[in-house]
């Protein structure tokens, strides 16, 4: 028997009702042993009366947690040493109404949203699939039901005839719970504010210069069935630079990234992400880089290496929400999501995407072809005589506020700011500052 006291095995000199927190701890997650009679430097010293002892802890752990663990007395170098095995619980296994976790080489209390995850799995279930009591049907967007409808049916994943209202949709889903209410993942799907249901559920666009300054942000709410590809159209609307690419006769626009695997980044972020914990898929645009951040961990006994493994499983945590991606013919449900990335990228010639895995979660980082230059003149950038005039006079700094483009050109407040916004959605200028006394700079060459 080892003599190496670690993550799975406890030494204790006797045996005390308060190792019972350990204990429902161990069966909670993994299993482990407890050896009853070892000092902390890993001395065997013994029990007295082993056969006496044995029955009282077998006794104590059955009547307090609820669980048979396999108690022996077993004898190392003359000693009685009780070894008590937990094994794994299908079911989590609390003490006195509390649950526990090993952390390091102590137990510490699980609550809140970890909590709240951990029951929901051992039910096979996730926050998502939890069903809705009372929901107004008035609060759903009809667009969004018919939206992955039509894809759907263009899949051959929804029937051709089937009707586009939320009854038939929730069956052709699959999203009923077990008493065939609605879940949260409709709700979030199809609602005009799914927020309200599940905090967190938008996607924050974010550009940032080379000091890491915000220069412009976008957030994409409504329906969560709308959001990955809104999000996506918008990237490479506003913020993803392009540059014109001449063959024989044609000319073309090559962007700086590849749109299918950005596309692919943040429906995986909108699947995997943890919906307890409140908080937004997060885009970041840096001027050589697209940083895309969800808060949500790797399944249990994943490492790294199974994430990015060519051959993984596709095991999404929010099973729901990924099935109505799926009938919309937007994912493949293969777990080929990380491969199809690196392919994308291998296709457009760019550097291979980067995956990181920490405790806050996971970012798929793309980097640009273009790099850190300053763009080309895009087709979108086209300016109107008076456009062209409002922008070199932000360029040269004579004009910065809407009040002095007013009073300089003459021209209206209403043309002034139309003006403002169109060069504002080609990203030529961002406005920085408050409300009150924020400037206008640019970000962009022409």
């Amino acid at each position: 028997m080892s003599n190496i006291e670690n993550n799975a095995v406890e030494w204790k000199e006797v045996w005390d009702k308060d190792w019972l927190k350990g204990i429902s701890g161990f069966a909670t997650f993994n299993g482990g042993t407890y050896l009853i009679g070892v000092r902390d430097d890993g001395e065997y010293i013994g029990v007295k009366s082993p056969e006496k002892l044995m029955k009282s802890i077998s006794d104590t752990i059955r009547n307090s947690l609820g669980i048979s663990p396999d108690v022996e007395c077993i004898e190392v170098g003359g000693k009685s040493i009780i070894r008590i095995d937990i094994h794994h619980s299908v079911m989590p296994v609390d003490c006195d109404g509390k649950y526990y976790k090993r952390i390091g080489n102590t137990f510490h209390e699980i609550r809140g949203s970890e909590l709240s995850k951990l029951l929901l799995e051992r039910n096979n279930m996730t926050w998502t699939d939890q069903e809705l009591e009372n929901y107004r049907e008035e609060g759903l967007s009809n667009d969004s039901l018919e939206y992955v409808c039509r894809k759907g049916k263009a899949r051959g994943n929804i029937p051709v005839d089937a009707e586009c209202d939320l009854q038939s949709m929730l069956d052709n889903l699959e999203l009923r719970g077990r008493n065939g209410s609605m879940t949260i993942a409709a709700a979030a799907l199809f609602s005009k504010q799914p927020n309200i249901f599940a905090p967190g559920t938008y996607i924050k666009i974010g550009k940032f210069d080379r000091f890491n300054e915000l220069i412009g942000e976008d957030v994409v709410n409504g329906p969560l069935a709308m959001q990955p590809e809104l999000a996506v159209d918008i990237l490479f609307k506003k913020y993803i630079r392009n540059r014109y690419v001449y063959g024989d006769l044609f000319r073309d626009v090559k962007f700086e990234y590849s749109n299918r695997a950005l596309r692919e980044a943040v429906l995986n972020a909108c699947i995997h992400k943890d919906y307890l914990k409140g908080n937004p898929v997060f885009i970041k645009v840096r001027p050589d880089c697209i940083e895309i951040f969800n808060e949500g961990g790797l399944p249990e006994s994943w490492t790294y290496e199974d994430f990015v493994s060519e051959n993984h499983n596709s095991l999404p945590p929010n099973r729901k929400i990924a099935n109505v991606f799926h009938k919309m013919g937007l994912i493949e449900h293969w777990g080929r999501g990380i491969r199809l990335m690196i392919e994308e990228c291998r296709k457009d010639g760019s550097k291979l995407p980067e995956f990181t895995v920490d405790k806050h979660g996971i970012t798929v980082k793309f980097f640009s072809m273009l790099g850190s230059e300053e763009p080309v003149a895009s087709a979108n950038d086209e300016l109107t005589d008076f456009e062209r005039r409002v922008f070199d006079a932000i360029a040269t700094g004579s004009m910065t506020k809407v009040g002095d483009i007013v009073e300089v050109t003459g021209v209206s407040l209403g043309s002034v700011s139309r003006a403002l916004s169109s060069l504002k959605a080609k990203c030529l200028i961002v406005r920085t500052g408050t409300n009150r006394n924020g400037l206008w700079v640019v970000v962009r060459k022409t």
